[in-house]
């Protein structure tokens, strides 16, 4: 699944929330590879830059402001 800023739920074997401006938002990803700047992801590996720890193995997650800016 791709998504342009916004998505509420992705599930599936790769889930990327990207924009060109930053504010790529997710409530929810379910997969193998889950990629976005806020939401709560679960799956083998996950990506958040506004995570406290980017880059993390079975969940990650971050609800700050960072990604409205």
């Amino acid at each position: 699944n791709y998504w342009e800023n916004f998505s509420a739920v992705s599930a599936g074997l790769i889930n990327i929330n990207h924009s060109h401006s930053g504010k790529c938002r997710s409530l929810l990803q379910i997969g193998i590879f889950n990629q976005a700047n806020s939401g709560l992801q679960i799956g083998l590996l996950n990506y958040n830059p506004n995570a406290f720890i980017p880059w993390m193995p079975l969940f990650n997650f971050s609800f700050s402001d960072k990604a409205d800016k």
